[in-house]
């Protein structure tokens, strides 16, 4: 039927295999499917491996960073905390050594300057 298709004689008789001829292409057809479904295992498992270490890597990255901003946030935590101790120590001082209204001027001086530094960070 294909030789009619093709518009090739029908009347043309086709050749029996040799039976030795067929086992040794059965053989090489075999061995070819085997070496190649070897090299599309190979290839997906390198696939897959690369995948996962990317993967990795970005995991990495983002736990990396979050140490980071984590690390960060302690220190501002920590100066602010030493601030706070020095203003505390200050009006201490002052307790014992003046009046309230003194504490109160020097608790007011603070404020007025905390609020200054908080307004030229935003610029």
């Amino acid at each position: 039927m294909q030789r009619r298709i093709y518009g090739r004689s029908n009347d043309t008789r086709i050749r029996p295999l040799n039976e030795d001829r067929a086992v040794q292409v059965a053989a090489d057809l075999l061995g070819e499917f085997f070496i190649f479904t070897e090299f599309l295992s190979q290839l997906t498992e390198i696939i897959f491996m690369s995948s996962m270490r990317r993967s990795e890597a970005r995991k990495e990255e983002m736990r990396r960073q979050e140490m980071e901003a984590i690390k960060k946030k302690n220190e501002e935590l920590t100066e602010e905390m030493e601030h706070l101790k020095l203003k505390m120590g200050a009006m201490e001082q002052i307790a014992r050594n003046s009046c309230f209204i003194d504490m109160f001027r020097l608790w007011h001086a603070q404020a007025y300057e905390d609020a200054q530094k908080s307004d030229k960070s935003k610029w």
